[in-house]
């Protein structure tokens, strides 16, 4: 379990860096300033091809930047998550901390780092940045530990190194 537990504390420090990176270069936080209509498709085109920029770089699973409202202006990762889910973790960057967790959406668990968006001393949005604790995960972890391994959510495997049929039953 150390580990396991080594390798995540490794994994979210890197989103976390990658993070702050990220909402301090002045190309992404100059687009959060633009103003925030619920209509603004415009806004969101040029918010989502600005985080298209950053994600080329992370190659984080979870890219999704929100804006002061609490609204999904550009998602760009292979994933996208619920409001719902990421609410806990959105408010507290929103309220200026940056916070990483595991979130839990759509029967997966994911690695996450929220970080707020402040320009001039005013929080402007925050970005997300999160990889799944799947199977990549496991092999990883199978080769360190030389022990096979499932990550379970609820009842749903997410990832495992174990084969199908009897050795997986």
């Amino acid at each position: 379990s150390a580990v396991f537990e080594d390798m995540l504390s490794a994994r979210t420090r890197e989103l976390a860096v990658e993070g702050q990176v990220i909402v301090q270069d002045p190309r992404f936080f100059s687009v959060l300033m633009l103003p925030d209509t619920n209509q603004d498709a415009q806004l969101r085109a040029t918010v989502t091809g600005v985080a298209d920029e950053f994600h080329q770089i992370t190659a984080s699973e979870l890219f999704e930047v929100v804006g002061a409202r609490n609204r999904t202006l550009g998602t760009v990762g292979r994933v996208s998550v619920t409001p719902e889910s990421r609410k806990a973790l959105v408010r507290s960057a929103l309220a200026g901390r940056a916070v990483t967790g595991v979130l839990i959406d759509k029967n997966r668990h994911y690695l996450v780092s929220a970080t707020p968006v402040t320009v001039g001393g005013r929080i402007v949005g925050a970005l997300l940045l999160g990889e799944g604790i799947g199977r990549d995960l496991a092999l990883k972890l199978r080769d360190l530990t030389h022990s096979e391994v499932t990550f379970l959510c609820g009842r749903k495997v997410t990832g495992t190194t174990l084969g199908s049929g009897a050795e997986a039953a």
